[in-house]
C-alpha cells in the first residue's frame, strides 16, 4: 500500500497517466477527423493537437504538477504553455508531412511525434511552466 501511495505521489507517474489520458483524446479525434471525416493529415493533426493541448494543461496543472506555491501565475503559465505548443505545432505539422511523404503512415507518424513532444514536455514543464518549491520529484 505505501509503495502503491509512493509510485501515485510521482510526477512521473502523474504525467505518464495524464500523457495517456491527453494522448488518447489526441489520437482519437486524429483517426476521426483524418480516416472517418476525410480531412486532410495537417487539419486534423491540429485540431487534434489543439484538443490534447487543452487536456494536457489541465490535467498537468490540476494534477501532475498541482501546488499552492507556483514561481509562475496561471495566466503566465497558460501563456508559456501555449508558446510551447505553438513550437511543437509548427514542428509536428513540419515533421508530419515530411514523415508522410517517406510513405509512413499519417497514424504511425502521429504515434512518433507524440512521444518525441510528449518526452522534452516533461522537462519543460517541470523546470520552467509549473515549477513549484513543493513539487515531488
Amino acid at each position: 500500500k505505501v509503495f502503491i501511495s509512493k509510485i501515485y505521489n510521482l510526477s512521473v507517474f502523474r504525467y505518464l497517466v495524464s500523457g495517456g489520458t491527453a494522448f488518447t483524446i489526441e489520437y482519437g479525434s486524429f483517426l476521426a477527423l483524418f480516416y472517418l471525416l476525410k480531412f486532410g493529415s495537417i487539419t486534423s493533426n491540429t485540431v487534434s493537437f489543439i484538443l490534447g493541448l487543452l487536456t494536457s494543461f489541465l490535467l498537468n496543472r490540476l494534477w501532475v504538477f498541482s501546488g499552492d506555491n507556483y514561481q509562475h501565475s496561471s495566466s503566465r503559465q497558460l501563456f508559456s504553455y501555449i508558446i510551447l505548443a505553438l513550437f511543437n505545432l509548427l514542428l509536428t505539422n513540419v515533421a508530419m508531412i515530411y514523415v508522410v511523404n517517406l510513405g509512413i503512415g499519417a497514424y504511425i507518424a502521429k504515434v512518433i511525434l507524440i512521444v518525441m513532444v510528449a518526452s522534452w514536455n516533461y522537462i519543460i514543464f517541470k523546470t520552467l511552466i509549473f515549477k513549484n518549491d513543493k513539487t515531488i520529484s
